[in-house]
């Protein structure tokens, strides 16, 4: 069964590089680099494609700003073009998420049964005010950049209006909505009908415009509503430690990490920046190496799926 690596990514391709050395021919990627990024940056990746026949796509489509309804369509952009390609199974990463398994797990572990996704009923206490307020308020990320200053402050002034003068849309009354992470491992299956359900209805991911991190919430609320529910497992094996470490939060891994991440069912780790994570990734390398030549797919003792 082909399996397809999709990222999302906005700065230089270094995890990339590493990661398609690591998987080899056998497992695709597919590549969505924010048009914000650096013209030398998305030459970078391009340039890829000619060194790694298992780089399928690479597209820098839609600009992107965190928690902006552009965010979704990248990855519904990547499931499409995944999907297109054959592939019978999709992991969903940034690019500064780095595998913890072997290539060779991925293929003799998971078979394509295995749907990785976390999810959780809205409202929920896991979320400020309850996270219905992604969806009933307008949010104006795709237009106003929140990771700076002169976007902030029009982002702000923006929901406080909405706020005193009490302008909610409506949800629907027939969907049940469920957040998580952005992130997740689902198979043809499942990325199929996601694709069919916004042909048959198209209003529905319209209704997404304007709210916040429409990514966290989308897929689990197509999902959860369908036939296919019972085959999701609640937890998107990936590995993150959400503190603020080495100036981020989400942490950015180090080797302090390495013990918790092998130990873990993770699939992925995030999220991974130069200098701080390099010993840590060449640890993991190491690892996953050793375990190859013993005879083992990625596994270690005492670990169970």
């Amino acid at each position: 069964m082909q399996q397809g690596i999709l990222v999302t990514a906005y700065k230089k391709p270094d995890w990339l590089q590493r990661m398609l050395n690591r998987f080899g021919p056998n497992v695709s990627f597919f590549v969505h680099v924010d048009r914000k990024s650096s013209a030398e940056d998305q030459d970078r990746y391009r340039q890829l494609t000619h060194a790694h026949e298992n780089l399928v796509f690479v597209s820098n489509q839609y600009e992107v700003n965190w928690g902006g309804f552009n965010h979704l369509k990248a990855i519904l952009l990547l499931v499409q073009k995944a999907v297109e390609s054959g592939i019978g199974y999709c992991h969903l990463i940034t690019g500064q998420d780095y595998p913890v398994k072997s290539a060779t797990y991925f293929e003799t572990q998971l078979d394509g049964r295995q749907n990785f996704i976390e999810f959780f009923p809205l409202p929920t206490s896991n979320w400020k005010d309850g996270g219905l307020d992604r969806l009933i308020y307008y949010h104006f990320h795709d237009i106003f950049d929140p990771k700076t200053r002169l976007g902030k402050v029009p982002l702000k002034l923006l929901a406080g209006i909405q706020g005193v003068l009490h302008m909610k849309r409506p949800l629907p009354d027939n969907v049940r909505f469920y957040g998580g992470s952005t992130y997740w491992s689902l198979n043809r299956a499942c990325l199929e009908y996601v694709l069919d359900y916004i042909r048959r209805d198209p209003s529905f991911l319209a209704r997404f415009r304007y709210t916040f991190c429409a990514e966290e919430v989308f897929f689990q609320t197509v999902l959860l509503n369908s036939p296919l529910r019972e085959t999701l497992i609640n937890d998107n094996r990936r590995y993150i430690c959400w503190h603020t470490r080495n100036g981020s939060a989400p942490a950015i891994l180090d080797a302090s990490d390495f013990d918790s991440i092998i130990t873990s069912k993770a699939l992925f780790a995030r999220k991974m920046a130069y200098p701080e994570s390099q010993d840590l990734v060449d640890r993991i390398d190491k690892m996953v190496h050793s375990v190859i030549s013993s005879g083992g797919a990625g596994r270690r003792d005492g670990e169970h799926d």
